[in-house]
């Protein structure tokens, strides 16, 4: 398999959405579909991705600027269809425990117009022990209702 290390130029675009989680269905449909909004003219934006959750790390997207390669696949059995896209929608990734504060500014970005999630039934729960006063709150529920009263 031959690597390329090219570095691709993306157009700077203000944040008009919140993306909370930076799992491969959320980069596969929504940054997807920014990207290709972006590219015919009907959305002048980019995303911010948030990382909800205290595992896992973030430095893959930092290495490569946000910037990935979507491979979809479909077409028939007769006609097969595989297409890369290269993904620049994406302008940042932030670490809600380690970079709270940055999360916090995010809510405050005037060209903030969506919040978008994948966060399942299991995700959104009472948690007795979580508090708006935590930073951030251990909860989902509880991130999102503090994200929004920032914003307010």
């Amino acid at each position: 398999m031959e690597t390329v290390n090219k570095r691709v130029e993306k157009k700077q675009r203000p944040v008009r959405l919140v993306q909370f989680g930076e799992g491969n269905f959320l980069r596969g449909f929504v940054d997807y579909m920014v990207d290709v909004a972006n590219e015919k003219g009907v959305f002048d934006g980019s995303v911010a991705i948030v990382k909800p959750i205290e595992a896992g790390n973030i430095e893959a997207f930092h290495d490569q600027d946000c910037v990935y390669t979507l491979i979809l696949r479909g077409g028939t059995e007769k006609n097969p269809k595989v297409e890369k896209r290269i993904i620049t929608s994406v302008d940042r990734v932030v670490d809600a425990y380690g970079e709270y504060e940055k999360f916090m500014e995010l809510a405050r970005l005037e060209s903030l117009r969506f919040v978008v999630s994948n966060t399942t039934e299991a995700g959104i729960r009472y948690d007795e022990t979580d508090s708006f006063e935590l930073n951030p709150p251990k909860s989902y529920p509880g991130k999102l209702t503090k994200f929004l009263y920032e914003r307010y």
